[in-house]
């Protein structure tokens, strides 16, 4: 049996994209590694930049959008292939036969 704050959170969620993405995770991740970052080293914008990428992440989340963010995401994972098969093909000319 749900509560009535889960029936809540159910038909606030309905209709939106709500989906943790590879483009979000890696968002996630960057936001991480800036945060950490920015105990380290103090400058202005890294305080700044996670935050941006997190309120863009929670924008992704809760967006009605769907077919927007899977765009997105769709491109992202096309960017994250070519990139991959160019260290790829880096490597294999570096390996010896």
């Amino acid at each position: 049996m749900r509560s009535n704050w889960q029936n809540k959170l159910i038909q606030f969620m309905r209709g939106r994209y709500g989906f943790l993405d590879p483009l979000n995770k890696m968002l996630l991740i960057v936001t991480a590694v800036l945060f950490i970052l920015d105990i380290f080293v103090a400058l202005p914008l890294l305080g700044f930049l996670p935050l941006l990428l997190l309120v863009i992440v929670y924008y992704r989340f809760f967006s009605k959008r769907i077919y927007v963010r899977s765009n997105e995401n769709r491109k992202y994972l096309r960017w994250q292939n070519k990139i991959k098969k160019f260290f790829q093909i880096k490597k294999r000319s570096f390996s010896i036969p």
